[in-house]
């Protein structure tokens, strides 16, 4: 027989808003209210799982427990694909680039001695005749110190860009990064346990941040994925719990389909 989870139940996303949950509930228990179907069983149960539903998607503690437990069976269900044959594919779901305010530092950097030594020499001598104790040539040794400096600060930034990676795939999220010396780290969707986002004023303006998540495996072995200046990282956080949820084992304590 078919199964559907809560959200399913109620047709609406896995990542609705209490309002959205709300307004289904409405909708179905309107729609079934055993008073237009007096002695029907069958509507009469069906009510009462709505108010089962209910009550456990609008109670914040209860919802999380289910969405854990939704979570929990995906490395099941996955298993158990393997071992019949399917489910070996993996498809990339969301990803997300380095925000551009990681060049802003380097490029200020650069402007600063590259305007006095290219643009506005006259007034950088000019300056520095106020100032006996500043020698000329080791000012201008310095700025060009400085500009060499920032040209290799934004060839970082440029290859931090091109070579970071942090991806959603339909069975785990996955961090790379590095040229030479590559790194790779897998959380998967089964053993994730959290995720947090850091954003400063800047960040919440420009919508950049820093993204931790967390996957605590097996003998309690943590793993972690830490990136910084990610654009749109609640997003991420969205896409990432929409496909947790969806692509979760259905529960023991789903409901039947009617």
């Amino acid at each position: 027989m078919t199964k559907k989870t809560f959200y399913e139940f109620l047709g609406v996303e896995p990542e609705a808003s209490p309002e959205e949950i709300k307004t289904a509930v409405q909708f179905l228990a309107k729609k079934f209210n055993p008073k237009m179907y007096p002695h029907n069983r069958r509507v009469a149960s069906y009510f009462n799982k709505i108010q089962l539903v209910y009550n456990i998607l609008m109670n914040p503690q209860k919802r999380a427990a289910y969405d854990a437990k939704l979570a929990e069976k995906i490395g099941e269900a996955q298993a158990s694909k393997e071992k019949s044959g399917q489910g070996n594919w993996e498809k990339i779901v969301y990803s997300v680039d380095i925000h551009w305010i990681c060049y802003i530092e380097a490029l200020l950097l650069m402007m600063i001695p590259a305007y006095f030594l290219l643009v506005e020499q006259k007034f950088l001598y000019d300056f520095l005749e106020k100032f006996y104790f500043l020698n000329q040539a080791y000012v201008e040794i310095a700025c060009s110190a400085l500009l060499v400096l920032s040209i290799l600060v934004l060839q970082h930034r440029l290859l931090r860009q091109f070579t970071t990676i942090l991806m959603i795939t339909s069975h785990q999220t996955i961090n790379k990064f590095g040229l030479f010396f590559k790194t790779n780290i897998e959380i998967t969707h089964a053993q994730f346990e959290d995720i947090q986002i850091k954003q400063g004023f800047l960040g919440k303006f420009l919508d950049f941040g820093t993204i931790k998540m967390r996957e605590r495996g097996e003998n309690d072995q943590i793993k972690i994925i830490q990136v910084s200046m990610v654009a749109s990282p609640h997003e991420f956080e969205k896409q990432l719990m929409r496909i947790i949820r969806q692509n979760a084992f259905r529960p023991r304590e789903i409901l039947d389909s009617f």
